[in-house]
């Protein structure tokens, strides 16, 4: 709950959440009967989401529907909402799934909440709320939620999905001869970096060898130690040519200026932070073109890909 309202909210005890609330949909997700549990962690599979990939989560709750309203100092009749809704705060993003209007005059309603996540909005923190609110403007009254929209009673809970970036995920056949995407590679990123004030959203994708025999492992098809070790070492390749290209490119260490959020310069300028947080850029950069070998050691150093190479072996 909110530390100070102008109005009158509701305690914890009149809306009862079941189990550690927002879980992975089982039912939307098509999970295998039987599934390992870990397959359905909340927090592992949001770390994993891929740019182009969804999740669906979902929240049981029972809520004791005379008891908010009354802590609330509303009438019976009042109108009110519960739904769920997210917040991505390194993406500045956030949405919220549907809402469900709660009966008049109960006393108890089980109510079980859904909303999907997108890969691409996710970045750093991530919030995940449940809200009840008056559903339609009341007449004023004193110390008592009249506004549409006032929330009487929320939970948030955060979670970190980390500070790796989140591409758009395309999966293609790479050729024979190409200079580009050659048949023996395994992935290749695209990123237009003519004009960083452009939304990275359209100007980034990492095209994937679909002819490639690691490609399933790559993409998270199939959850073995392999696959956790690839992908480890992919996260490195990743920001290690992103810092390249970070420190290389003339108009990103000339500007002084605050890249807009989700632009290529934002994203470049958030790579380089989360890998080298105490380092300025220009110091980077010095360091980039006189000892190139040392940022690579640093990079290796702050993402650890080895260890997990190691320890998936």
């Amino acid at each position: 709950m909110t530390a100070w309202s102008p109005y009158r909210q509701a305690s914890e005890k009149s809306v009862k959440v079941k189990g550690t609330g927002w879980q992975v949909d089982a039912i939307a997700e098509r999970a295998p009967a039987g599934v390992d549990p870990k397959a359905l962690d909340l927090d592992e599979r949001l770390g994993r989401l891929d740019a182009d990939g969804r999740l669906t989560l979902a929240a049981d709750l029972r809520v004791s529907v005379d008891m908010l309203r009354g802590e609330c100092g509303l009438d019976p009749d009042a109108p009110l909402l519960i739904y769920g809704a997210w917040r991505s705060e390194g993406a500045l993003q956030q949405g919220a799934g549907d809402r469900i209007e709660l009966q008049a005059r109960a006393t108890h309603q089980d109510v079980r909440l859904s909303m999907t996540l997108e890969g691409a909005r996710l970045h750093g923190k991530v919030q995940l709320a449940i809200r009840v609110i008056l559903g339609a403007t009341r007449p004023r009254q004193p110390v008592t939620a009249w506004r549409a929209g006032s929330v009487l009673w929320e939970q948030v809970t955060t979670l970190d999905v980390g500070q790796a970036e989140r591409f758009p995920t395309v999966l293609v056949p790479f050729a024979e001869g190409s200079q580009v995407r050659p048949a023996g590679a395994l992935w290749s990123l695209d990123l237009d970096t003519s004009d960083l004030s452009l939304p990275a959203i359209g100007g980034l994708v990492m095209y994937v060898n679909a002819d490639h025999p690691a490609a399933g492992l790559l993409r998270g098809e199939v959850r073995t130690a392999a696959a956790r070790g690839l992908q480890a070492a992919l996260k490195l390749d990743l920001a290690r040519l992103l810092v390249r290209i970070a420190l290389t490119h003339d108009e990103f260490l000339t500007s002084d200026r605050k890249w807009p959020a989700g632009s290529v310069g934002e994203v470049l300028t958030r790579n380089l932070k989360a890998a080298f947080p105490r380092t300025p850029i220009a110091v980077l950069a010095g360091q980039f073109k006189h000892e190139p070998a040392a940022i690579e050691a640093r990079l290796q150093d702050r993402l650890g890909a080895y260890r997990t190479f190691a320890e998936a072996k």
